[in-house]
């Protein structure tokens, strides 16, 4: 081989791989935020106020539907799932990341699981 080829190639997989722990880092993000509110205890009682006041015009008081009919009653089986959709948002329901903290999120879904 040529003595220029190898520092070339060496150079391109250093590339590669700052670029692959990088995506990776950014991936996991969102995960060990879900993994976060997993964890937290949640309280039912603020839950119930916050879905009150923020959930209800959609998904309705018991998760079967308001003026969106939004059904979501037994999503709160898969607390990282719902976790993600309130974070993320999913179809025509909007994110949450910025509105509700990692500690309203868990109390919103410990007030799901209460259905």
């Amino acid at each position: 081989p040529h003595p220029r080829t190898k520092p070339r190639l060496l150079g391109t997989m250093r590339h590669i791989l700052v670029f692959a722990v990088l995506v990776a880092a950014i991936g996991c993000g969102e995960d060990a935020r879900v993994d976060t509110i997993v964890a937290l205890d949640g309280d039912a009682t603020n839950g119930e106020s916050l879905y009150t006041a923020q959930c209800v015009p959609c998904h309705g008081a018991d998760g079967t539907g308001g003026s969106e009919p939004e059904s979501i009653a037994g999503e709160a089986s898969d607390p990282s799932g719902t976790a993600q959709i309130i974070l993320k948002g999913e179809d025509s329901m909007a994110a949450y990341e910025d509105v509700f903290s990692d500690q309203e999120i868990a109390d919103i879904i410990a007030f799901m699981r209460s259905w």
